[in-house]
């Protein structure tokens, strides 16, 4: 997690509950000032043209979701990805987005994120994915709609062995685990850089997890 800040909300009051020292997250802030300005504090750190877009979001944040079925809101991820101004430059920022508990309603209640430096370069690229599905939605801020996205798909056992590199296992324990020999846990590797289009594990896993695979 040294790589990633982690905070958080509480929906309902639009109020953050916690908030790690990360400096893409806090952005010379103490804890106490963020928690203080709630889910308007990220209006003060983005550009002036990408606030109308986060203004979307946080309507989705807290509404529409009546038309998504129950089970799938549970195994919803959304990743915003958006431009921060960071000591005097502005740096594009990933928010991976999990909702934690639901109303009555069903509408989600408090939510945790997860920021790290973003895959992207051109934003705000705003996206929504359903866990251990190929369901990926790109949230179009000129017709202000989720559309379809069209992304590599991986296999199942691709998928494992990236969720299991992510949690810092070599190779051998990562075959072990699967029941695979190690040649394939490396065949899988370069199934996986041949299909994302990158040169080694960790852009592999950086852009599957901003892109909802993992």
């Amino acid at each position: 997690m040294s790589y990633q800040g982690v905070y958080i909300m509480d929906l309902s009051s639009a109020q953050f509950v916690f908030s790690s020292d990360y400096p893409l997250l806090r952005c010379g802030l103490s804890e106490q000032e963020v928690l203080e300005q709630g889910l308007g504090y990220f209006s003060n750190l983005v550009p002036d043209t990408e606030k109308d877009i986060l203004k979307d979001v946080q309507f989705m944040l807290t509404s529409g979701f009546a038309e998504i079925p129950m089970e799938d809101r549970r195994r919803l991820s959304m990743f915003l990805n958006f431009h921060i101004n960071y000591d005097t430059h502005l740096i594009m920022v990933c928010h991976k987005l999990r909702f934690l508990d639901f109303d009555n309603d069903g509408n989600p209640r408090y939510m945790i994120g997860l920021v790290s430096p973003s895959v992207h370069s051109d934003g705000p690229v705003i996206l929504a994915a359903i866990e251990d599905t190929d369901y990926v939605f790109s949230y179009s801020s000129e017709n202000r709609r989720w559309e379809p996205l069209n992304v590599v798909h991986l296999s199942g056992d691709e998928r494992s062995m990236l969720r299991l590199t992510t949690q810092g296992f070599s190779l051998d324990q990562i075959g072990r685990m699967m029941f695979k020999s190690v040649e394939t846990i490396k065949f899988y590797r370069r199934q996986v850089f041949s299909k994302l289009g990158v040169k080694n594990i960790s852009e592999a896993i950086a852009y599957a997890t901003q892109y909802g695979m993992i």
